[in-house]
């Protein structure tokens, strides 16, 4: 998986984020990236929890998951997929 970054500003506000243009991306985006959840703790509640991110959910060329209705960023979903945090 790698990190797909993100204009910042939040496009459904307006003002923020360039309008239709960037409310399509984010669309587009949702369906090709998973966004996963970043801890400080490995404890998941909204007490521990400190932002999400984009990864990207699968490899060009990727085979198809059996199940055809599944998509990519459902798979890792489904599976709990986290990111977490160290001071180190």
């Amino acid at each position: 998986m790698s990190a797909v970054s993100v204009a910042p500003g939040d496009p459904t506000k307006p003002g923020q984020g360039g309008g239709n243009k960037a409310k399509a991306e984010l669309a587009n985006l949702e369906k090709i990236a998973y966004s996963c959840p970043v801890y400080i703790y490995p404890l998941r509640n909204d007490k521990y929890f400190i932002f999400r991110c984009y990864l990207k959910a699968e490899a060009a060329g990727a085979p198809q998951h059996p199940n055809k209705n599944l998509t990519a960023p459902m798979k890792w979903k489904l599976a709990g997929v986290s990111l977490l945090c160290t001071k180190d």
